[in-house]
């Protein structure tokens, strides 16, 4: 018995109806924007796991220390898109609406789901 994942990435911007099926599934690439790969500028290897710095608080009197907590450094990876014409709009519209959908202000919605196994969440902005 072969157990086949597959991999479902979307991405909802900060309004309404800015849904857009960028990897995977049968859906993928229907609204003109597609996840490009990783010779075209997507940089898988910072995609994992965000950098975390764990504290350690001591006086002077103190041999060792003891657990203060952590901080997880902010997490920035790049991703690249590929757009692409649909049936209904120039690659431009398309490229238009993708961008408007992204902000620097608000933040967006990157899904992550491994069909029948797990869906993961990323708030992400510009």
């Amino acid at each position: 018995m072969s157990i086949t994942e597959e991999l479902v990435i979307t991405y909802d911007g900060y309004r309404p109806n800015q849904h857009f099926d960028i990897c995977g599934g049968e859906n993928e690439g229907l609204q003109g924007v597609r996840l490009a790969t990783q010779s075209h500028g997507t940089a898988w290897e910072d995609v994992f796991e965000a950098n975390i710095e764990t504290i350690y608080l001591s006086t002077s009197f103190e041999i060792g220390g003891r657990y203060g907590g952590f901080r997880e450094e902010m997490f920035e990876f790049t991703l690249a898109f590929n757009v692409k014409p649909t049936r209904d709009l120039s690659w431009r519209i398309v490229e238009s609406r993708f961008r408007k959908s992204l902000s620097h202000k608000k933040d967006g919605r990157l899904t992550v789901k491994i069909v029948g196994v797990s869906t993961r969440y990323l708030t992400v902005r510009l």
